[in-house]
């Protein structure tokens, strides 16, 4: 019971090591992901469609 005891407060002695992003960086950050998830999302979905075309009108 004890090293479970001495993990948690292990755990959260290094938590507050961890220097926090502002809300600046974060949410410059959270938009980053978006708009890269969405360029992603976009070039995958043209290849489908692509792939789809080709599929049906040469392959099939």
């Amino acid at each position: 019971m004890n090293t479970k005891g001495n993990f948690i407060q292990d755990v959260f002695m290094e938590v507050k090591k961890v220097t926090w992003p502002s809300k600046q960086e974060l949410i410059k950050n959270v938009v980053n992901v978006l708009v890269f998830s969405l360029i992603v999302a976009a070039i995958l979905g043209l290849l489908d469609i692509l792939y789809i075309y080709l599929l049906e009108n040469y392959f099939i």
